[in-house]
């Protein structure tokens, strides 16, 4: 299921998830009634309410697509409702944020994940396997741009509001996560 089914949901996860094998969205949850009857015309069963989403038995797998202040509470009531994790990118806004959802998928023996789409492009991947081969010598800086949904962005362009989101939406963020901690393992 997805929590939060704005556009990154529904033309990104939504249809990701289904086109995997074994894998379909069952249901949704979203305080916007609009948002949820674009679910329903999917096929899938939306909520307003969280707690009766979490208790729907279908549901194994929580998305969190919402705002990312709210990464944290979703995610940990996930977590206690025994339902694996997934959230957008950033996880949360702090450390101690990021620990209590550990801390909370730990106690209750669930997968937490952070979706960092952009690791396993091509590109990405062509780099790395460019760095690890040493024929690039050693590598002193990396940039990396990302052209996404008509924007040209790096990672210096992305601005914070009080909601955690993004004030201009972009690839911002990918940028960032799309250099895998094994690169500076390689430098």
């Amino acid at each position: 299921g997805i929590v939060g089914y704005g556009r990154m949901a529904e033309v990104g996860h939504h249809p990701l998830i289904d086109s995997l094998k074994g894998c379909r969205v069952v249901a949704v949850c979203d305080t916007l009634k609009v948002r949820r009857d674009l679910a329903e015309t999917k096929g899938v069963r939306a909520y307003e309410d969280y707690e009766r989403f979490l208790s729907d038995a279908d549901l194994d797998v929580v998305v969190v697509a919402t705002p990312s202040n709210s990464h944290c509470e979703f995610a940990v009531r996930a977590a206690r409702a025994g339902k694996h994790v997934m959230t957008e990118k950033p996880m949360a806004r702090n450390a101690a944020e990021a620990r209590r959802m550990v801390q909370a998928a730990e106690g209750h023996k669930v997968v937490l994940s952070v979706y960092h789409n952009r690791r396993y492009d091509g590109d990405v991947q062509g780099a790395l396997s460019l760095l690890r081969s040493g024929r690039l010598g050693r590598v002193l800086a990396v940039e990396r741009r990302v052209n996404s949904w008509g924007r040209h962005e790096t990672s210096a362009s992305r601005s914070s509001t009080g909601t955690g989101a993004s004030r201009r939406r972009g690839a911002a963020g990918h940028c960032m996560t799309s250099v895998p901690t094994s690169w500076t393992r390689s430098c």
